[in-house]
């Protein structure tokens, strides 16, 4: 690990803190005995960071301590950019692995969404946005 490496794990602590909380409560409410779990605690995370911006309210305050935002202590505002850096930080290429994702928001098409939040999705989540017909 180069101190680049060290710097980026600092400026993503916050987040990775607030992700590794998640993942572990719903582990606890998934994980049965002699059963196989597998889920991605940071796809879901980051789905459901996107979707925290759409909330507003009561609905926001308790996704804020769901997935862990509260006990990490990552203001509301400073939640995008956390993982606006920690997606670009996985882009990076390496010798060692390749890591691919993909974040995505469909919409059916009768349904007006704010420009302001297609356009926070796309900046800071990497997120395509389609409008659909389901």
């Amino acid at each position: 690990m180069t101190s680049k490496d060290s710097g980026r794990i600092s400026e993503n602590q916050p987040v990775a803190n607030a992700n590794n909380y998640f993942g572990l409560q719903l582990y606890k409410m998934l994980a049965k005995e002699g059963k196989n779990v597998f889920f991605s605690p940071f796809s879901l995370s980051t789905a459901l960071g996107m979707l925290f911006y759409g909330a507003r309210n009561k609905t926001m305050q308790e996704m804020k301590t769901v997935l862990g935002y509260e006990i990490a202590n990552i203001k509301d505002e400073e939640i995008k950019f956390f993982f606006q850096q920690l997606l670009f930080d996985l882009e990076c290429k390496t010798e060692a692995y390749t890591l691919t994702y993909a974040n995505s928001m469909f919409y059916q098409k009768e349904f007006d969404v704010r420009e302001e939040y297609k356009s926070l999705l796309f900046d800071f989540f990497k997120a395509v946005i389609l409008e659909v017909d389901f």
